[in-house]
């Protein structure tokens, strides 16, 4: 990559907080909103354990929550970018990460989804909007970043969003995990509570950064996918090898000798396939790590978000900046899908903050 690019913005909607600031500082606090569903149960009758968004009425139910929670990051986002100067005079791609195709959330939904958030009116001052799905899962923020990284450093354009969003709370997508026994219960040993929440960053070059008088939240160092063989699907065990091969590819540019990554943010959910994973992937790339087994998770405070993990990542680690808490200038997120598509990103501190 041939530019730099800088984080300039966050929004986030989640069930601990309705802005990036307050989702970051609860979770940080270590408050939690995983509870029992005032209504819903599993299939063993039994209460269902979830996280969920408390704004939202519990009888809305499906893709209409991941509207309301996408609009919401959405918004939050394109305030903060328009504080200063107007946007009305260009357009924005935004690459929109959404779940794995799955029953309640399938074509037809995400397709509606797509569809709702190209009617809606942004705030004054906002830019013109184009969408590009990444139905990817819990991978979809790192392959969205990659493809907006690829899009700044090719010259195409100087600011792009990736927004990204997650809502298990359907009928059909709760009924779908809790057939295969992964939802959390008294009897699950490898289990997720479903949550919900979106997550949106805004991605500029220097040029347009400084032009626009936006803060550099974080500088994006760079993305790694890759491809895990040994899916759920395959019934064989996951040895972390496409988790290895993205931590790999996002940090071949970082100087061991003279900087390791200080902050790692995972998507462990509770499911036993995750925290190997991870293990595996950690001892063969040790050596770029200050400290392997520092990795944090937030699933504790708003459950598994799914598609909007990855994103949300990259929102704790720049506010961990902004605030000052962090454990160094480097930070790492990554995240792997159900169909094996794992992602990782590599983002460093500005210098002399933001």
């Amino acid at each position: 990559m041939n530019r730099t690019v800088h984080i300039v913005a966050v929004g986030a909607r989640t069930p601990v907080g309705l802005s990036a600031e307050s989702s970051a500082a609860a979770v940080r606090a270590g408050i939690s909103r995983v509870s029992v569903h005032p209504f819903i149960v599993n299939l063993a009758g039994e209460p269902l354990y979830c996280a969920i968004d408390g704004r939202l009425e519990p009888e809305r139910l499906g893709s209409v929550r991941v509207e309301t929670l996408l609009e919401s990051a959405l918004h939050e986002v394109v305030h903060k970018l328009t504080r200063k100067h107007a946007l009305t005079d260009i357009t924005v791609p935004v690459w929109l990460g959404l779940p794995l195709p799955r029953p309640g959330c399938g074509a037809r939904e995400q397709a509606a989804i797509l569809s709702w958030l190209r009617e809606q009116p942004l705030p004054p001052g906002g830019c013109a909007l184009t969408f590009e799905p990444v139905p990817e899962g819990h991978a979809a923020a790192f392959l969205g970043t990659e493809r907006a990284l690829h899009w700044l450093s090719s010259g195409k354009g100087e600011l792009c969003l990736v927004l990204a969003g997650e809502s298990y709370i359907d009928p059909e997508t709760l009924l779908w995990f809790d057939a295969q026994n992964r939802l959390r219960s008294g009897d699950a040993r490898s289990s997720f509570a479903p949550g919900e929440g979106a997550a949106c960053l805004a991605l500029a070059s220097e040029k347009t950064r400084a032009r626009l008088g936006l803060p550099s939240l974080g500088v994006v160092r760079a993305v790694g996918t890759a491809v895990e063989p040994n899916t759920l699907a395959t019934g064989k065990d996951n040895l972390g090898r496409g988790l290895t091969q993205a931590i790999a590819l996002a940090t071949s540019g970082l100087d061991v000798d003279s900087e390791r990554i200080s902050d790692v943010l995972g998507d462990f959910n509770g499911e036993r396939h995750r925290t190997e994973e991870w293990g595996l992937a950690a001892l063969r790339t040790q050596e770029v790590f200050e400290d392997v087994s520092r990795c944090a998770n937030s699933t504790a405070e708003w459950g598994d978000q799914g598609a909007a993990s990855g994103a949300l990542s990259l929102v704790l680690a720049v506010q961990a900046w902004q605030r000052r808490y962090a454990h160094g200038r480097h930070a790492l997120a990554w995240g792997s899908s159900d169909n094996g598509l794992c992602g990782a990103c590599w983002i460093e501190e500005p210098r002399g903050g933001a």
